[in-house]
């Protein structure tokens, strides 16, 4: 026997269930378990190699909910948009535009490794400097013109008192503090239970890893916990795991990315999550 999740579905309109089995002994990732009141192939007339479509029906009462850094809790792209373009400048390099810097932060690759000219004569020692020089005067930035978005505070403020565990997983850098220093600034640090960074993980976003050790440290399953973030790589990284996904667009993700990704919901911004979570 093993730990299960079972989700309504329907199957060409038939009602049915999906079973999901505990990540560690699901044997074959590609395939869905269903159950039904009825023999679906002979209601269906249903052949080998036949396509059915099945709808699951995504509930929202989750134990934990987990959340995005950057453009979900605090509003921070103009920063990264003048370190980076500060960083290019000190190396004599062209400025970048903030639409070709949200194309990359969509995505969630390495500013460096994507906006550096593949042409240039000792690109990856440039790439180095670049770092180098970002690393000095970013977190001062960061700890400057960086700020939470004035909804968090009453959305986190809700979610906690309806006693749902709270959470942050991001890719972003923590080297002294800078993020649980912002947080309590903005007054919402006492609400997270657990705050997972890159340096906690081997593998980054989009892989299914920050999420699911977030997951351990809270004592919840992935399939218990919705993930709230603003980019691609957010949403691949919760669907990856198996937790509910949320696209907010207060950050560099658009409303098709999230069509597109299949998020379970999108919401303009955080305080959308009240009425998704049939919070009172």
């Amino acid at each position: 026997f093993c730990e299960a999740r079972v989700m309504k579905a329907k199957i060409e309109g038939l009602p049915a269930a999906a079973v999901f089995p505990a990540e560690d002994v699901w044997i074959y990732k590609d395939s869905l378990e269903l159950m039904a009141p009825t023999c679906i192939r002979d209601a269906l007339k249903i052949r080998d190699g036949d396509i059915v479509k099945v709808e699951l029906e995504r509930s929202f009462e989750p134990r934990a909910v987990i959340f995005d850094l950057d453009g979900t809790i605090i509003d921070s792209f103009e920063v990264y948009c003048v370190g980076i373009n500060e960083t290019f400048r000190r190396v004599g390099l062209t400025e970048v535009s903030k639409e070709t810097v949200k194309e990359v932060m969509r995505f969630g690759k390495n500013p460096w490794e994507v906006l550096m000219p593949q042409n240039l004569p000792d690109r990856e020692a440039l790439i180095t400097k670049c770092k180098e020089i970002a690393e000095e005067f970013f977190l001062p930035l960061y700890r400057e013109r960086a700020r939470l978005f004035p909804e968090v505070m009453p959305v986190l403020e809700a979610l906690y008192e309806k006693g749902l565990k709270l959470a942050l997983v991001t890719s972003g850098w923590e080297e002294e503090g800078e993020i649980r220093e912002l947080l309590k600034k903005g007054g919402v640090l006492g609400f997270l239970k657990e705050i997972v960074t890159r340096f906690d993980v081997v593998r980054q976003k989009p892989a299914p890893d920050p999420l699911i050790e977030c997951c351990k440290r809270l004592g919840v399953h992935v399939w218990d916990s919705v993930y709230v973030g603003d980019a691609l790589a957010d949403i691949q990284m919760g669907k990856a795991a198996k937790a509910a996904t949320v696209g907010v667009l207060t950050g560099v993700g658009t409303r098709e990315d999230f069509l597109q990704e299949e998020a379970d919901a999108i919401i303009e911004d955080l305080s959308g999550l009240i009425s998704i979570l049939e919070v009172r």
